[in-house]
């Protein structure tokens, strides 16, 4: 029942046993047995003896410390210092940290805070506190340019001496500077037990004296001889038994969720090996209930990776205990040759809490961590081959289109060549067409504010265009023009006209003086004179430009908040995720220019609020941001546009649902979505140092890049074809990928259009997706699973085909794309993240063999609530309005949900009398999925009640329903 997509009649026929399940498995949770009773556990074996695993000395410690302003006004020192076995570490590292807008040096990034190393450490910790001198050095930094960038940092020295006493309390969670992004600061912050005092600086050059009486330092256990380490805001003490206290100090208010972790970190003797089993039991134990604090459970690779689950339990005010299968273990940070938990060779275990929500401080009894074997765990048989079947009879739609939509297969083009001849021209044009994008999207840095113009102004503008296209008529095509003919973009060409991403936006100094309608009216007429000048027409059709980005990831701007100018505060935003500030200056900049551009041109289309993942920080994004921006402005909005980087391609999918509910509970529209920016960084690999043993192959990149990008269209293409409608990777540099990957997956693709039609994989993890192309008729399939396994992709019987061919994207030493002849009934080896495309060509039938053709529609009907929070005793009833042809006209019906952090049996669904169970979801942040529950047609009415509840046992918590909708399905016979 996991993330399941039913594509054809095979798919509807196991319906009826599924709900039959479900219903089984609701009644089973009316029972309410406990978590751990679900699961019959055949053997365990503990991961560790927890008390003895907790250190009882300071020997080992981390210490991280902050002089309040000892640098500059609103700029600290910040150094975090390292004692191993008793002894101060020789170099520690230091920098600055604070609130202030980092230095800009011209058209590129600003540079991050400066770097520095502490030596001569002469402190003493002990139970009073710390005190004693060391010398911070700062270096100088060029910027942006190691050797050839303006040097942005001069080196400074400083001599310190503290005075810090201990509080007998935790530092609590706070964020030195949580406007700036994560990857653009220092992150080191005072964490774990707390140290508060006085400090005096003393700068080598010119003697200057900076006294305070604000220093504060954190004590972390730092991990050493198999014992357990600290970090973030964590402490750990032995208690009674084979157990550890851990208490974590996680803040008041909501917080950055980079930040908000706590953890207690163990490094194991040796590499344990535990592929044998199935997941892990923990048995932990606290004073009072909390639901909204969970534990968070993590191992970690040979090679560094780790996995985890963010619900490995919850304090229920008693003891409880709980089972998690690995299956549920989400990957968490560290590079990875792969994305799959490798359990033969686990490193180290952690264990803690995640969670940004302001829960305070709390203490958590974790008594024992268990790895266990499970009964009837499904275990798949490498030996047999894994069978794909289509068939070209039956048709695929969604929302009554079932056409590939030709955009998601785009660029985002940087320095797209307008000019070129001959060679350069033809070299230009064959990539183009090889690729076959389908939509471009670019940006034109430029002003956004103008003098006004009248309509007899933009009437002569237009005219004059008219013109000259009449004038030209004849003439040779330009080379822009049959660039975008090649790339099959001629209608669905996207610019966003915006500034320097990095730069202050114009906007802040009107904000701050009071002159904003001054700047909107400036901007209103920028829009009406370019969209005038530049954007496509009927009457000149020679400007691509058909689709109008209004500026350029505006949630930058979130950046310059809440730092030193009292107009520029906002209270709803707590980190680098913008809020209600910068979605209400958006919305009206972004009102005036879709009016602006309306005014003169209404053929083109016009979108917003191009941001980040819909679902970072915990959907903070969409409720904080995007959700306000489409509340103000949907009278005016065609598209939604958003960048994604990294993450899972099926909760990018999921964010789309959720945002396409959100307009549709909201303001009664559904809008289609571009994605303006995409593609994978973070898996790039670590090349790490040379004498470590190196993690994977120096190329690697070049599959991350196939994989992800392969995985993130498919799954849009499988579950919200309906709703994106465009996906720009980042990027064509003058016309060409860097990477080989990104060239061959695309060129892969590049025949994946026309009808979408039936395909599915006889085991889960095998990911297919096949289309009707003219009279070629294409399969796609990727092994997403951590085996190699041989594939047999199977046509119908009685079909024909003039021909086959085989594509395989492999990977040896870099990707690699290979072109050959399909055999009938071949087997195909496809090694775990490959992935093949097979084409029939010109298939039809043998006479008196051609089976009726079909065609499957799923229309979706959205609850009116999304985000909501659905606790024991607090169930949530949610109303869907199905109208009356719809109901007539279905032939089955689904629920369709994107939750966090259900159990396995902890949740159902009561419609039409009827208890359902849910499917469990995982708890992680950004790992929300598009899950299906069947339903039986008959409980369906006009107005639907849907009322989601928990089993009322004492060790379930609840759970987050970020959106739900039903799904009507109907299957008839083309020719009806």
């Amino acid at each position: 029942m996991m993330h399941s997509l039913d594509q054809g009649e095979d798919a509807m026929k196991k319906m009826n046993l599924l709900l039959a399940a479900c219903v089984v498995a609701a009644s089973a949770l009316c029972v309410q047995a406990d978590p751990a009773e679900i699961y019959t556990v055949t053997d365990a074996r503990a991961l560790t003896n927890l008390a003895q695993s907790v250190p009882t000395d300071e020997k080992n410690v981390s210490i991280t410390l902050v002089l309040p302003e000892a640098h500059a006004a609103n700029v600290a020192l910040v150094t975090t210092l390292v004692m191993r076995d008793g002894k101060w570490a020789e170099k520690n590292t230091a920098g600055t940290s604070g609130l202030f807008t980092p230095v800009q040096t011209g058209s590129g990034p600003p540079a991050p805070p400066q770097r520095g190393e502490v030596t001569d450490v002469q402190l003493v910790l002990d139970d009073a506190g710390m005190r004693g001198t060391f010398t911070l050095n700062l270096l100088p930094l060029k910027w942006p340019n190691p050797t050839q960038g303006r040097e942005v940092y001069k080196p400074a020295s400083y001599k310190v001496s503290v005075d810090l006493k201990r509080t007998g309390k935790n530092v609590p969670l706070r964020d030195p500077d949580p406007t700036t992004p994560v990857w653009r600061k220092n992150n080191a912050r005072p964490a774990g037990k707390e140290l508060l005092g006085t400090f005096t600086a003393v700068r080598e050059s010119d003697k200057a004296e900076t006294t305070g009486d604000a220093a504060q330092g954190g004590i972390n256990i730092v991990t050493a001889d198999a014992k357990f380490g600290t970090s973030g805001n964590a402490t750990i003490e032995r208690a009674t038994g084979d157990a550890m206290k851990l208490t974590v100090s996680m803040g008041e208010k909501r917080a950055n969720s980079s930040v908000a972790h706590a953890f207690a970190t163990k490094n194991f003797e040796s590499l344990q090996d535990l592929s044998g089993y199935d997941g892990v039991r923990v048995t932990l134990s606290s004073e009072k209930r909390l639901n909204n604090v969970t534990l968070s459970l993590g191992l970690q690779e040979r090679r560094g990776a780790w996995y985890g689950t963010q619900n490995a339990g919850f304090m229920t005010g008693g003891e409880a205990t709980f089972i998690v299968p690995f299956s549920m273990f989400k990957p968490e940070g560290g590079y990875d040759d792969d994305v799959w938990l490798d359990l033969k060779e686990v490193k180290a275990m952690r264990v803690g809490v995640e969670n940004p929500f302001g829960i305070g401080e709390q203490a958590i009894t974790i008594k024992s961590i268990e790895a266990v074997k499970i009964a009837g765990v499904a275990k798949p048989d490498l030996t047999k081959p894994v069978t794909v079947t289509f068939k070209p009879n039956v048709r695929i739609a969604h929302e009554g289109d079932g056409v590939v939509p030709k955009g998601m297969f785009g660029f985002h083009d940087v320095n797209p060549p307008t000019k070129a001849t001959g060679d350069d021209a033809k070299k230009i044009l064959d990539y183009t067409r090889q690729l076959n994008p389908g939509f471009l999207r670019d940006i034109t840095h430029t002003g956004v504010e103008a003098k006004p113009i009248t309509d007899d102004e933009v009437k002569a503008i237009i005219a004059k265009r008219e013109e000259n296209y009449k004038a030209n008529a004849n003439a040779e095509k330009s080379f822009r023009v049959l660039r975008h003919e090649a790339a099959d973009t001629v209608d669905n060409y996207m610019v966003a006209p915006t500034t320097n991403l990095w730069a202050r936006p114009p906007w802040m100094n009107h904000y701050v003086n009071g002159t904003m309608p001054q700047f909107l009216d400036g901007l209103h007429n920028f829009y009406r004179r370019w969209a005038a000048s530049e954007t496509w027409m009927p009457t000149d059709p020679s400007k691509p430009i058909r689709l109008v980005e209004v500026w350029n990831e505006p949630f930058m701007w979130a950046r310059h908040l809440n730092k030193h100018e009292p107009k520029l505060q906002d209270p709803t935003q707590f980190s680098s995720t913008p809020a209600h500030l910068v979605a209400d200056v958006y919305s009206d900049i972004y009102i005036a220019a879709a009016k602006g551009v309306k005014s003169v041109n209404p053929h083109v289309k016009v979108g917003g609020p191009c941001s980040s993942a819909f679902d970072d920080d915990y959907f903070a994004n969409t409720t904080n941001f995007v959700g306000r921006f489409i509340d103000k402005a949907h009278e005016h909005i065609d598209f939604i546009a958003e960048h994604h980087y990294q993450g899972y391609p099926a909760t990018f999918a999921a964010g789309y649902d959720i945002i396409t509910a959100y307009a549709d509970s909201r303001v009664g529209k559904r809008f289609p979505i571009y994605n303006t920016e995409t593609n994978d960084l973070i898996d790039t690999p670590n090349k790490g140092d040379a004498k470590e043993d190196q993690p994977f192959d120096a190329n690697s990149d070049q599959l991350n890049l196939a994989y992800y990008n392969a995985k993130d269209i498919i799954t849009m293409l499988r579950e919200i074809p309906d709703i994106a409608k465009g996906r720009a990777v980042h990027a064509l540099w003058s016309g060409f990928c860097r990477n080989p990957g990104e060239t061959h997956v695309f060129t892969l693709l590049n025949n994946l259009r026309g009808e979408v039609v039936h395909s599915e994989a006889s085991e889960p993890g095998f990911i297919t997706f096949a289309t009707k192309n003219g009279k070629d008729t294409v399969v796609f399939v990727m092994n997403d699973t951590p085996h190699e396994r041989d594939v047999w992709v199977v046509a119908p019987g009685g079909s024909r085909a003039t021909g086959a061919e085989l594509q395989t994207l492999t990977y040896a030493e870099g990707t690699k794309l290979e072109t050959r002849e399909f055999k009938t009934n071949e087997r195909v080896r496809l090694h775990k993240r490959a992935m093949i495309k097979v084409t029939f060509k010109g298939m039809d039938w043998f006479d008196g063999s051609a089976p009726t053709e079909q065609r499957i529609d799923h229309r979706r009907f959205y609850a009116d609530k999304v985000f909501n929070r659905v606790e024991p005793g607090k169930p949530v009833t949610l109303n869907v309005k199905v109208p009356a042809d719809a109901f007539k006209a279905a032939t089955s019906a689904r629920l369709r949900i994107v939750t966090r952090d259900v159990q396995t049996q902890e949740a159902a669904v009561e419609v039409g009398g009827q208890t359902v169970a849910l499917p469990a979801s995982a708890a992680n942040e950004g790992t929300c999925i598009i899950q299906y529950v069947p339903l039986d047609l008959k409980l369906i009415s006009g107005a639907a009640k849907l009322t989601f509840k928990t089993n009322e046992n004492a060790s379930y918590n609840g759970f987050d329903l970020h959106a739900a909708s039903i799904v009507l399905t109907t299957e008839k016979n083309a020719a009806e």
